[in-house]
């Protein structure tokens, strides 16, 4: 698999003491402020300051790193034992052309996966179609240490989906009403509006309550938004 882009897990080399970047401290460096941050200024002054530098290996697990960003370049771990490209698992662990690691979420082309379940969802799903419908009676001693964690797992996975049941209720209500104040905002403005047309409404005895609402669903993506959450909810 040719690994790309943005991937959900790499290997990445980089200087403990290394900048990759210069910027202007007023504007963006706010991640060592006083009230909100890592401070890493401060640790470089305080604790690192007398340490010598050394190359660490860093494996990324969340979210992903665009491997061809510039301020990366020259900075992706390689691995070595394995020939880019060539459709063979070199060095043979498991995973075919992880020159720069593996994205575990990824699909067999080595795309990234847009939405997926956590891991207490994806251990319910593999252990339902061997339990689901049976009881502890019906299972050998082997099986009974599984068993225990698929209802364990079954509990919070339904307990997640009531939960999301009664969120996608509400917001089913929120959309219907919205859409229907979007309707009256539209005919009073003969078309699309914004913001700003809402805030110079907000004090009108008609329709002021409803421009007032929304103003937040504007400003959080408007419509369009709330129904890509609940279509996000209901998966």
């Amino acid at each position: 698999m040719k690994l790309r882009g943005i991937v959900s897990f790499l290997a990445i080399a980089l200087l403990v003491n290394g900048h990759a970047q210069d910027v202007d401290k007023k504007i963006l460096n706010w991640y060592n402020g006083a009230k909100f941050g890592m401070s890493t200024d401060k640790a470089y002054k305080k604790v690192l300051s007398k340490k010598t530098s050394k190359t660490v290996i860093v494996a990324v697990i969340d979210s992903g790193v665009d491997i061809e960003h510039e301020d990366l370049k020259g900075q992706i771990w390689v691995n070595e034992d394995e020939i880019p490209n060539n459709g063979i698992d070199d060095d043979n662990n498991g995973y075919i052309d992880d020159v720069h690691g593996w994205s575990f979420l990824g699909n067999s082309e080595g795309g990234n996966v847009k939405e997926e379940q956590l891991e207490m969802t994806r251990i319910y799903a593999t252990l339902d179609k061997k339990f689901s419908g049976k009881s502890a009676v019906e299972l050998g001693p082997d099986e009974l240490k599984e068993y225990a964690l698929y209802k364990e797992v079954r509990e919070e996975v339904e307990k997640n989906i009531k939960k999301s049941a009664g969120t996608l209720e509400n917001l089913n209500k929120a959309l219907t009403y919205y859409k229907d104040a979007d309707k009256k905002l539209s005919d009073h403005f003969g078309g699309e509006y914004t913001v700003k047309d809402l805030k110079k409404l907000s004090k009108d005895e008609t329709l002021g309550g409803i421009a007032q609402k929304m103003i937040g669903v504007k400003s959080q993506g408007g419509i369009e938004g709330l129904e890509g959450y609940i279509e996000y909810l209901e998966g």
